[in-house]
């Protein structure tokens, strides 16, 4: 008897279970309604949606090259003025060692000048007694070591002479 009660309850909970496994489930289900399928029309809506934002990101792209090769020509507009800065600084630098050649120069010829006035107020010196003569030899002599120390301050100092 034990037997036959537990093969019958095996057969009921078999068929329960099949039962159940069989049955449909609700939240599985779906409504024929609620199937859409889409229409010609919102295919054609969606592609002329994607068309737009390509057209968009087609003229983000374009304004990208554009500032790309803006921002491109001012760095090389940057590198050619650093060039014509340096060439120009160059130049400049040149022009300032010819300027102190030129000055050295007018030293040495200021210096032999100095030498010739000093030679020529001791001549004359010794060949006249009247003081004006001394005066204008001296006025010289002053005249030309002034402007050897002006030319040794310009030098030195690049500004102007006192």
């Amino acid at each position: 008897m034990k037997r036959n009660l537990t093969l019958l309850f095996l057969l009921v909970f078999a068929f329960t279970t099949h039962t159940i496994a069989q049955a449909p489930n609700p939240r599985l289900q779906t409504n024929a309604n609620d199937i859409k399928t889409p229409t010609i029309m919102d295919l054609l809506a969606r592609i002329n949606k994607l068309e737009e934002e390509n057209s968009k990101l087609k003229k983000d792209l374009e304004e990208m090259k554009t500032n790309y090769t803006t921002l491109n020509n001012s760095i090389d507009g940057i590198k050619k003025d650093n060039g014509s800065q340096t060439f120009l600084i160059k130049g400049l630098d040149n022009s300032l060692t010819t300027l102190n050649t030129n000055l050295t120069t007018l030293k040495t010829d200021l210096n032999t000048l100095k030498t010739s006035f000093g030679t020529h107020f001791h001549k004359i010196k010794g060949g006249f007694s009247a003081g004006s003569e001394d005066g204008f030899a001296m006025h010289l002599l002053r005249s030309g070591n002034s402007l050897i120390n002006d030319v040794e301050t310009f030098k030195t100092t690049g500004g102007p002479i006192q």
